[in-house]
């Protein structure tokens, strides 16, 4: 096997965020390099590893990865700890149908327009654009009506056990939630508010939360 993982990820990225919350899950001892894809140099660099300049990108030895579900599966099959994934072909199906839910309808509306837009580029001293806040808004509903089915079913999204959906549902969901508007919304969706309330109280989640 070869030496520990090394990690290169962004702070604020949701992305990045979800492999560290899986390798603390399954207790990976791995390096960590912070890159930020905005900054010309970073990009640089991450353009050596990853043909389109994004995070994260995992090496482990020669091997070299990217694309978020690559890396999980990486993370879970690659390493010793507990399985982050589901017995049984219903779970496991419903585990990979959240992270795909996430990746295509969650992402853009939930992190991109609203929270990007509402509450990072605020943080970083810029103009956020209201019309994309409300385009992200206008569409959260039928997302969260999505996960809450989801999450009431009890297959992912449940408390009492984590899986590589878990993992990467929980960063955009809780970016989402610091944007007032969000959180408001959340509060009408009781089984994946009271998931979403455990999940984000695990070691993994407080120890990987951005500053």
């Amino acid at each position: 096997m070869p030496n520990k993982p090394v990690l290169t990820g962004y702070e604020f990225s949701v992305y990045s965020r979800s492999l560290r919350i899986a390798l603390a899950e399954k207790g990976v001892d791995y390096a960590y390099r912070e890159r930020n894809p905005f900054d010309p140099a970073d990009l640089t660099v991450l353009k050596k590893s990853h043909p389109f300049g994004r995070v994260p990108v995992l090496h482990h030895g020669d091997f070299g990865l990217w694309e978020t579900a690559a890396m999980l599966d990486y993370v879970n099959a690659g390493f010793d700890g507990p399985s982050l994934v589901p017995e049984g072909a219903q779970p496991m199906a419903r585990m990979r149908q959240v992270i795909a839910v996430m990746d295509n309808y969650a992402y853009w509306p939930l992190v991109r327009q609203a929270f990007s837009q509402a509450i990072l580029r605020p943080l970083m001293g810029e103009e956020g654009d209201e019309a994309e806040i409300d385009q992200g808004l206008a569409v959260a509903p039928l997302i969260l009506d999505t996960l809450e089915k989801f999450a009431s079913e009890g297959l992912v999204l449940a408390r009492g056990r984590v899986c590589l959906a878990s993992c990467h549902a929980l960063p955009m969901l809780e970016y989402f939630a610091l944007v007032p508007e969000g959180r408001d919304l959340l509060r009408h969706y009781k089984a994946l508010s009271r998931w979403l309330e455990w999940m984000g109280q695990r070691p993994s989640a407080v120890a990987t939360r951005p500053s």
